[in-house]
């Protein structure tokens, strides 16, 4: 049984990331204009800044925003944007639905501290942690972790029954 799932960000963060951007934004062209005495390279160079801190923006917003989450094939993968992380069923040795704790892994997004690793969206607290075979342990954020969870049991036991 395939199983996929967006994760996006809360909605309020966001909107808190995008203002962040907005607000040094609209100052800047704000002070542009009012400035009587700006020459055409300073206006290029502004224009250059919104051009840049806009695409930023929106990469953050569209790929680091949203966590892509598959459990398919033998394969449980995390993908923000163009990062992804791949655990293969046959090196999964247990999996839990199990509360988020952000001091654990560093923080949120794509993180670790020891052998911890995180692939999360900000504040979600509910995921699946998994335990690898070299001692590794990996959480992934999800809305429905329950789901996610018997999606990975059972391709873990089938891969359990292919390796003998």
């Amino acid at each position: 049984m395939p199983y996929e799932e967006r994760v996006p960000a809360a909605t309020w963060f966001r909107w808190a990331v995008r203002l962040l951007g907005i607000v040094p934004l609209s100052v800047a062209l704000l002070a542009t204009f009012l400035a009587d005495e700006t020459d055409q390279a300073d206006q290029v160079g502004l224009g250059l800044t919104v051009v840049f801190t806009t695409l930023v923006a929106l990469f953050l917003d569209r790929w680091l925003m949203v966590l892509q989450v598959s459990v398919g094939d033998g394969v449980v993968e995390a993908r923000f944007g163009p990062f992804r992380k791949r655990l293969t069923a046959s090196e999964v040795t247990g999996a839990a639905d199990v509360p988020y704790r952000w001091l654990q892994y560093g923080g949120w997004g794509i993180r670790g501290l020891g052998n911890r690793r995180a692939w999360s969206v900000p504040f979600l607290k509910t995921g699946v942690e998994f335990t690898m075979r070299d001692g590794k342990r990996y959480f992934i954020s999800s809305r429905t972790p329950r789901p996610f969870l018997d999606a990975v049991q059972q391709i873990t036991e089938q891969s359990g029954r292919t390796r003998g």
